[in-house]
């Protein structure tokens, strides 16, 4: 088995961590465990309760209730909406913040960190979501309908849309929203394109589709923002696990999976993980050119915020860029160097979704109460329990300064082991504390709760209120002649 988990790393780039001697440790628990008269679903439960999220088995998380968790306690959920505070900020202060964060991106000091790596398998449109159409989003909803043995004529016609891709309108959305602020603070063109060559993006692929995304950015020129200033990592998969009827491990190296946003965290600090794309050889090719840790910091040197992002959002088609979210974090992490930001939402009532659960906890290293996001997938709580969600938006203060403190926390050895060198080998904690893979159990971390309900496109039911979205962003006056003037980008191809 440990063979076959290296050589399944080795042909994904992730050679040198350990990860033969970290299976051969999960072996050894799985077997120990199995002399002690534990079936292998115990068995299951008990290694995701005590390792890492690598073990996805069959691609989900043995579910688990409260009285489960090593690490964390639930307490009081029902009682976590009445102790919050959802009032907006006072008008004149919210401009301020709006004005302050507009001066940090058009001086080149935000940028994005973009997540496309999901594959749309709940949407049921079989392609990433960068990927996906109108059509296909109008194939998947009449699809949905008839598995429900809803008549497609009872329903609401969906509004005539563009043929752009997800993706697409993500792009244009901010371009579109950057250049009309710019034409309103009365710069020249020049100046707008000054502004637009010091964007920088951050872009998590899937392995699956990263290639097809990075052709669609050449091809759309990168929307008007420098190619240089564009930097990619595939997020690497991993396999799911079986515990056979004598206590092994079986890993199922057909069905991979890319395991969690915490794993994505430590994956972007791994060597060699990040590339450019650069002019090949022959015209209109482009190759791969891999940065180095060095570069890699250079990259992020003059950025005092990044924003994570989320694709399937649906704010987003109308307020493309967030300019009182970054001017907060701004404030906070100069005031006290908070480091991490996440933005709460109420959930939704229709299609209520699992996600990131912001709740009361009890912290056992501490001994302290606290507020805190924690996978739904590591609690008992169905999603129509769930009353505060992760809006799925995040920020970094010092994205270098944060880099390093997560290297520093226990982040690495309760989330993945094998990812944190000491001497020449790396150690390999069997009794690891549970991980939930998510910067703000660790981080000094600000939250700021919305009241405002959650939107976003995750499921075939939520595609009636996404089109609706997609359609009044395309309702912008100057949104058409901007892509087809500025990027060159037609409305219909």
């Amino acid at each position: 088995m440990a063979q076959s988990l290296r050589n399944f790393y080795a042909r994904r780039g992730l050679t040198g961590h350990g990860l033969g001697h970290y299976a051969a440790n999960l072996q050894a628990i799985a077997l120990r465990l199995k002399a002690q008269g534990l079936a292998p679903c115990e068995i299951k439960r008990a290694l995701v309760a005590e390792q890492a999220p690598l073990l996805l088995f069959q691609g989900r998380y043995i579910p688990k209730n409260e009285s489960e968790l090593p690490f964390l306690t639930m307490n009081n959920w029902e009682s976590v909406f009445s102790r919050l505070t959802l009032s907006p900020s006072k008008a004149a202060f919210a401009k301020r913040l709006q004005t302050e964060g507009k001066t940090l991106l058009h001086s080149g000091e935000v940028g994005f960190q973009e997540h496309y790596g999901g594959q749309g398998e709940r949407l049921k449109i079989r392609k990433a979501k960068y990927l996906a159409t109108p059509d296909d989003l109008r194939t998947a909803y009449h699809a949905f309908l008839e598995r429900s043995g809803i008549d497609r004529k009872s329903i609401p016609a969906l509004p005539p849309l563009a043929d752009w891709t997800i993706g697409e309108r993500n792009f244009l959305g901010k371009a579109f929203e950057l250049y009309a602020d710019c034409k309103a603070a009365g710069k020249s063109e020049s100046e707008i394109k000054t502004v637009f060559s010091r964007i920088k993006f951050k872009m998590v692929l899937s392995q699956n589709a990263g290639a097809e995304i990075v052709e669609n950015l050449v091809k759309n020129n990168f929307f008007g923002f420098a190619p240089g200033n564009f930097i990619f990592m595939y997020q690497p998969q991993h396999p799911t696990f079986g515990v056979t009827e004598t206590g092994e491990l079986e890993p199922d190296l057909k069905y991979p999976t890319q395991g969690n946003h915490g794993l994505t965290t430590f994956h972007s600090l791994l060597p060699n993980q990040w590339f450019r794309v650069v002019p090949g050889e022959a015209p209109g090719s482009y190759r791969e050119e891999r940065l180095t840790t060095e570069d890699y910091k250079l990259f992020q040197r003059d950025l005092k915020i990044i924003l994570f992002e989320s694709v399937e959002d649906l704010s987003q088609y109308e307020h493309p860029i967030d300019y009182g979210f970054i001017g907060k974090i701004a404030r906070q992490g100069e005031a006290d160097g908070t480091a991490f930001f996440q933005e709460i939402m109420k959930q939704k009532e229709e299609y209520p979704q699992p996600g990131g659960v912001f709740a009361h906890l009890f912290d056992k290293r501490t001994h302290l109460n606290r507020n805190a996001i924690v996978e739904s997938n590591r609690t008992s709580l169905r999603p129509e329990e769930i009353v505060l969600i992760n809006r799925g938006w995040g920020g970094v203060w010092q994205p270098n300064t944060f880099d390093s403190l997560v290297v520093d926390s226990p982040m690495l050895d309760d989330l993945h082991p094998t990812f944190k060198p000491k001497g020449e080998e790396p150690v390999v904690r069997i009794e690891s504390e549970i991980p939930f893979g998510d910067p703000n159990l660790y981080l000094p971390t600000v939250y700021y709760v919305l009241n405002r309900t959650l939107a976003n496109l995750k499921v075939p039911g939520d595609i009636p209120a996404a089109r609706q979205a997609m359609r009044q962003m395309e309702t912008r006056p100057g949104l058409y002649d901007f892509a087809r003037s500025f990027l060159g980008l037609e409305r219909n191809r």
